[in-house]
């Protein structure tokens, strides 16, 4: 079967392709079992995140009854319905999201047990405190609730732990199937690469071999050794190669026998012309020879009054650019006098309102700092009301306790205490926020102390540089008057200059024109002779030309091997 090198390539391309598949393939079977143990854990940590919030809503009733039963406020009540409400949604939850009979029995215990706890709180505890039995809810809250909230909190710890030993089970089963994919994956990657190398090599031998002893073939040939023939063993690519080379060969073969004839029979006829050739160009050369110095004579005394003209025109531009440049100069330096003038008024009205603005930096600095001082007295002052709204809320509270033990005849100095103590953190809270506005104010003043500083430092700098500008213009001013002075005389120079030069531009012109009448003569002279002479030499040249053209080429044809 023919197979071209295209289709070899592509057979030992889907070798290598097949083998990186079968792994890729058992990559991807191992990478879905990985899948699959991190979808597991992520249900899990779901689940663990509810246990967590069933155990903080329970132990966020127990402290809002605690609160209910000691201050009597119905927000707390509100509150511990609100969490029971939440924990029993977050329970069924459980329970519906439960894959393993464990996790769900769990669940089960624990909604009973709140259930328990909730029944005791609404039947007994909260009927007993609306009745004014707080004795009794005390006794309730001590012998029943806390065993009952104990018994929760131990059954929703025991799910946390088994939740907890179920997700790391998950983890670590995650791990080990991450890191066999990991291993296998290496392998695989390995074991392709080692099997694309060999074939790689395998193929690199089969179709570079042929092409090697073609390549040494070719060597021989570059030699000059038009005899060689190469052997054609394949039908693909290489063998054509291997044909068309054997056709170049012949067909060189022919081609350097019959070049190899006109060579020799060129070389003759190219001597004869090149002697005949070489007696009628010598005397020519000699007439040439000395027409060619006179008109060189003439031409580099026409080229030397050229550039002189030259120049000098240039010299005269150049000098009435200098006339217009020191005219325009004049007039710029005068509007430059003017504008120094101005811009020294100017500088002497700012120096005036950088030293007004110097002295209102110190005096804003003065006053902000006296406000600095007040700022912190007030918040001396502040604590001490803080200070003392502390101790009244906690008078407040002893009062609210012995007003609870002489029992019914303290209750109307209950009331009293619990109004002071009210007013106490009403008296607290205010004295916060004025603390919290008399440190920003100290802040601010603080900054702004700085920044006041920082500015009269700048405003003193400024001083300076506006001082240093004024003596500078005045230097400026000076200068520009001189400036002027000088430019006037450097205008009147440039006048007289002019007139001269366009005087010795006409004389150098009309000499010009003499040698460039003699130079056509001679020109025309010696163009006739090297006319002749070139034709001449072009023959001699050609003719030596292709003598030594067919000697070479007859010595590139001797190198090369045409006969045996």
């Amino acid at each position: 079967m023919k197979m071209t090198l295209a289709k070899k390539m592509i057979v030992y391309f889907l070798l290598v392709t097949l083998v990186a598949t079968a792994g890729l393939t058992y990559i991807i079977y191992e990478c879905a079992q990985a899948e699959a143990s991190g979808s597991d854990l992520m249900g899990k940590v779901p689940r663990m995140q509810k246990n967590n919030d069933i155990a903080y809503n329970a132990a966020l009733e127990s402290s809002n009854l605690r609160a209910y039963l000691l201050y009597g406020k119905e927000q707390y009540l509100n509150e511990y319905y609100r969490l029971a409400q939440l924990n029993i949604k977050l329970e069924d939850e459980l329970i519906n999201d439960a894959v393993l009979n464990t996790s769900r029995q769990l669940a089960m215990d624990t909604k009973a047990l709140d259930q328990k706890y909730a029944e005791i709180v609404n039947t007994k505890f909260i009927p007993l405190l609306k009745a004014g039995n707080r004795d009794g809810a005390m006794q309730v809250a001590v012998n029943e609730l806390a065993p009952q909230s104990s018994q929760l909190l131990a059954k929703i710890e025991e799910a946390k732990n088994y939740r907890m030993s179920t997700v790391n089970q998950a983890v670590n089963n995650t791990y080990y199937d991450t890191k066999r994919v990991k291993e296998i994956a290496g392998l695989v990657t390995v074991l392709v690469a080692i099997l694309g190398i060999l074939i790689g090599i395998f193929a690199a031998r089969r179709i570079t071999s042929p092409i090697k002893v073609l390549q040494g073939l070719m060597a021989q040939a570059c030699e000059g050794n038009l005899l060689l023939k190469a052997s054609v063993e394949t039908s693909d690519e290489v063998g054509q190669l291997c044909e068309s080379f054997n056709t170049m060969i012949a067909s060189q073969l022919e081609i350097v026998k019959s070049v190899k004839n006109s060579s020799v029979d060129l070389a003759a006829a190219s001597q004869e012309m090149a002697a005949s050739s070489a007696e009628v160009s010598a005397t020519a050369v000699t007439v040439s020879q000395r027409n060619q110095m006179v008109a060189q004579s003439m031409i580099s005394a026409s080229n030397s009054s050229t550039e002189t003209s030259q120049v000098l025109i240039e010299l005269s531009a150049l000098i009435q650019i200098a006339k217009d440049k020191a005219l325009s100069a004049s007039a710029k330096s005068s509007t430059s006098i003017k504008t120094a003038t101005e811009g020294k008024a100017t500088v002497n009205v700012v120096m005036k309102s950088m030293n007004t603005i110097h002295n209102k930096t110190k005096e804003a600095e003065k006053v902000i700092g006296l406000l600095n001082e007040y700022s912190q007295k007030i918040g001396m002052i502040n604590a001490t009301i803080t200070g003392i709204a502390d101790q009244t809320n906690l008078l407040a509270l002893n009062a609210a306790i012995e007003a609870a033990r002489a029992g019914e005849s303290g209750r109307g100095f209950a009331v009293v205490a619990e109004e002071v103590r009210k007013l106490a953190e009403q008296s607290n809270a205010e004295a916060m926020n004025i603390s919290q506005l008399i440190s920003k104010i100290t802040e601010n003043t603080d900054s702004a102390v700085i920044a006041m500083k920082d500015s009269l430092v700048e405003v003193e700098i400024g001083v300076e540089e506006v001082n240093k500008a004024g003596e500078s213009l005045e230097n400026i001013l000076a200068a520009v008057k001189e400036t002027v002075s000088d430019i006037d005389g450097i205008a009147k120079v440039t006048n007289d200059e002019v007139a001269s030069s366009d005087k010795i531009v006409e004389l150098i012109e009309a000499v010009a024109e003499i040698i460039e009448s003699t130079n056509q003569d001679a020109q025309e002279v010696s163009t006739a002779i090297e006319e002749t002479t070139a034709t001449i030499e072009t023959v001699a040249a050609s003719s030596e030309q292709a003598s030594a053209m067919a000697q070479n080429l007859n010595s590139l044809i001797n190198r090369f091997k045409i006969e045996e």
